[in-house]
C-alpha cells in the first residue's frame, strides 16, 4: 500500500516508528509545495486489516486517517491533512540521514542535491540537530544601509525646517544633505524614515497633483502674477499684504503691507516694479476690485491698475472666478509666506515692523530657498538665467459716453485711472447739460442739444484738475 499524507506532526518521528511497527520499508521525499511538507510510506507487505491499536502504537489524531486505510481499504490511496506551517520539522528528522551507507543514498531517498546533504552534515557534526534548523535567508552584509547618523540628521532637519517655517519636505530635506556634504538617500527613504519616525502625518484626503493642469512662462518677464492676502497685527488689527511673482522663476519681485490696500496702492506698486524690472508682457490676477473692473456696473471704464497695463502695452490676464488654482505658484507662495510669519516671527505691532518681516522673507525665498520647480536653483538664479520678456501687446482703446449737468462753478467731475478726475468747462456754461466721448485719455464734451463741441481734455493721471485744451490735435 501508497499512502501519501500530510500533517502538522513530526513525520520525521513518526513515520518511522510506525514503519518498524509494521516491518515496513519507509521511502521519504520531500517536497516543499507552499509550506506543505508530503512524506511518502511505501509497503512491502500486503495486510488485508490490520489495527495498529493492537500493536501498542499511540498516534495522534492526525493519523488516524491512516489506521482507517491500512485496516479497511489496503489499496493506493492520497489524502490531505492540514497545511504543514514550515519544513521544520523535516529538518529536524534529518539526523536520521547520516545511519545510511551512502551520501548518494540519502540524496536519493530525501530528493535533494549530494551538496546540500553535505552542508547539512557539517552543521550536524558541528552543532548537531540545532544545526538542522533552517536559517535567515538575510544578507550578512548591507553596505546601502542607512547609517543611524544619517537618520538622526534627517529627523533633525525635519525638525529644524518646521521650526524656521521652513519647506520641510523630503526633497528639501536631500537637498540640505547634499550641502552638507552627508550621504543622501532616495526622496522615498527619506520619507519612509520620517513616516517610522512619526514625523509625517498622511493627508488620505489631499488632491493628487496629476489632477491639476500646470503651465510655467518660457522667460521671465513674460508673465506676473499678483494677488493679496491678509494677516492680522496684534489687536485683531487686519493687514494686507500685496505681492508680484514671476511667473516662470518664482521670483518674489514686490511684497507690501497696507492697511488696507487701495486700487491706487496696486497701480503705484506696479509702476515702480515697470522702472526697476521692465514692463512684463502679461499679468495674471484674480478678479479683485483693485485689478479690474470688468465686473462692476462701468464695465467699460478701466481702474487705476489696468490704465498703468493700457499704458505700457501689457495684457491683462484675468482668472475664472471662484478658481484661485489658476494663480497656483502666488497661491502656493502665500502658504510658504503665512507659515514663516507664524513660526519665524512674532507677531507685528506696526506696520511697519510687519514690512521689515516681510522684506526678510524676500530676500530669504529669492536667494536661499531652492525650489523644487527650478531644479533646486534659488528664484533669482533663475530670472536672471535668461533675457526677459516684453510687452507685445496692443490694448483696445477704451470708449465711453457719459451723460452730465455743469456744476455751478463750471466744472464736471470722470473717473480715469481709478480716481475722480475735475475738468473745467467755464462757468458760461454752468447748468448746461452736456455728452461726454471718453477714448482714454482723451475727452470730448458735446452739447446734449445742439451737439455743439464745448472743450477738449486731455487727462493728466498726475493731476485731479484737468483744464481745457483749445485744439485737440
Amino acid at each position: 500500500t501508497r499512502i501519501r499524507v500530510r500533517c502538522r506532526v513530526s513525520c520525521a518521528f513518526l513515520v518511522p516508528q510506525v514503519a518498524r511497527q509494521l516491518r515496513l520499508q519507509a521511502t521519504f521525499k520531500s517536497c516543499f509545495n507552499q509550506g506543505r511538507h508530503e512524506t511518502t510510506i511505501t509497503s512491502q507487505l500486503h495486510l488485508p486489516r490490520i489495527d495498529l491499536s493492537e500493536q501498542g502504537i499511540k498516534l495522534p489524531r492526525s493519523f488516524e486517517l491512516i489506521n482507517q486505510v491500512l485496516t479497511r481499504r489496503p489499496t493506493r490511496q492520497r489524502f490531505i491533512e492540514h497545511s504543514h506551517d514550515n519544513h521544520r520539522s523535516f529538518r529536524h528528522g534529518l539526523h536520521k540521514l547520516f545511519d545510511t551507507p551512502t551520501v548518494s543514498e540519502a540524496a536519493e531517498k530525501f530528493a535533494v542535491s549530494r551538496q546540500w546533504i553535505y552542508v547539512l552534515k557539517d552543521r550536524y557534526q558541528q552543532y548537531g540537530p540545532e544545526g538542522l534548523q533552517p536559517r535567515s535567508t538575510a544578507p550578512h552584509t548591507t553596505p546601502h544601509a542607512i547609517t543611524a547618523a544619517v537618520r538622526k540628521r534627517i529627523i533633525e532637519l525635519r525638525d529644524e525646517l518646521t521650526t524656521s517655517g521652513s519647506d520641510n519636505g523630503a526633497e528639501t530635506i536631500a537637498w540640505h544633505l547634499q550641502q552638507q556634504g552627508l550621504h543622501t538617500p532616495s526622496k522615498s527613504t527619506i520619507h519612509r524614515i520620517l513616516k517610522d519616525a512619526g514625523r509625517v502625518q498622511p493627508q488620505p484626503r489631499k488632491r493628487p497633483k496629476s489632477s491639476y493642469h500646470h503651465f510655467t512662462a518660457a522667460l521671465p518677464n513674460e508673465l506676473w502674477q499678483t494677488d493679496i492676502t491678509h494677516t492680522y497685527l496684534t489687536g485683531s488689527r487686519r493687514a494686507d499684504i500685496l505681492d508680484f511673482l514671476d511667473d516662470h522663476s518664482r521670483y518674489l519681485l514686490a511684497i507690501q503691507a497696507f492697511m488696507p490696500c487701495t486700487g491706487a496702492d496696486v497701480a503705484a506698486v506696479m509702476t515702480n516694479l515697470i522702472t526697476t524690472y521692465g514692463a512684463p508682457a502679461a499679468t495674471l490676477s484674480d478678479n479683485g476690485l483693485v485689478f479690474t473692473s470688468r465686473y462692476t456696473s462701468r464695465p467699460g471704464a478701466r481702474n487705476a491698475f489696468e490704465t498703468v497695463l493700457t499704458t505700457h502695452h501689457i495684457q491683462q490676464k484675468n482668472g475664472r472666478p471662484g478658481h484661485p488654482q489658476t494663480q497656483g505658484k502666488i497661491e502656493r507662495f502665500h502658504s510658504t509666506l503665512k507659515q514663516k510669519l507664524a513660526r519665524a516671527f512674532p507677531q507685528a505691532t506696526t506696520i511697519t515692523e510687519l514690512q521689515e518681516q516681510l522684506n526678510t522673507i524676500q530676500t530669504w525665498y529669492n536667494n536661499h530657498r531652492p525650489h523644487r520647480a527650478l531644479n533646486h536653483q534659488t528664484p533669482r538664479q533663475a530670472y536672471e538665467r535668461l533675457p526677459k520678456a516684453s510687452p507685445h501687446h496692443v490694448p483696445d482703446p477704451e470708449y465711453r459716453t457719459r451723460n452730465d449737468i455743469i456744476d455751478n462753478d463750471g466744472k464736471v467731475t470722470l473717473r480715469y485711472a481709478g480716481k475722480l478726475r475735475h475738468l473745467g468747462m467755464g462757468r458760461a456754461h454752468r447748468r448746461r447739460p452736456i455728452l461726454m466721448l471718453i477714448e482714454g485719455p482723451h475727452v470730448t464734451t458735446l452739447d446734449a442739444h445742439t451737439g455743439e463741441i464745448i472743450a477738449y481734455h486731455h487727462i493728466d493721471p498726475t493731476k485731479n484738475y484737468q483744464p481745457k485744451i483749445k485744439d485737440p490735435t
